[in-house]
């Protein structure tokens, strides 16, 4: 007995339309329901409402790592876990933006 869902020929039929669209000369507007960047990896995001584009991208996104005094592996979520309970916000000082990293509980070691 087959189950109800999509078949072969509807994802074919879906792509064969959306791969259309970006194939055209005209823009398609794409919604976007919230944006984050994440000038620490591994540190949980900061919601923005807009964001600048550099060289390199969206700036001050995944511009630094936090990394291990012993023997530099990159930390992330995966392999420590506790970079979810930092907080970090950017915050205009003038000219200049200051990062602000804190922890919501625990010192970390």
């Amino acid at each position: 007995m087959r189950e109800e869902g999509l078949t072969f020929e509807m994802v074919k039929e879906r792509y064969q339309s959306v791969n259309d669209q970006f194939q055209s000369d005209q823009e398609v507007p794409i919604p976007i329901k919230q944006l984050f960047v994440y000038p620490i990896r591994g540190i949980p995001g900061i919601e923005v409402q807009s964001v600048e584009l550099g060289n390199h991208g969206v700036r001050y996104d995944r511009i630094f790592v936090i990394v291990s005094a012993d023997d530099k592996t990159p930390l992330t979520g995966d392999n420590f876990p506790k970079l979810a309970g930092l907080t970090q916000k950017i915050v205009n000082s003038g000219q200049a933006k200051t990062l602000i990293v804190s922890s919501k509980s625990e010192r970390l070691q």
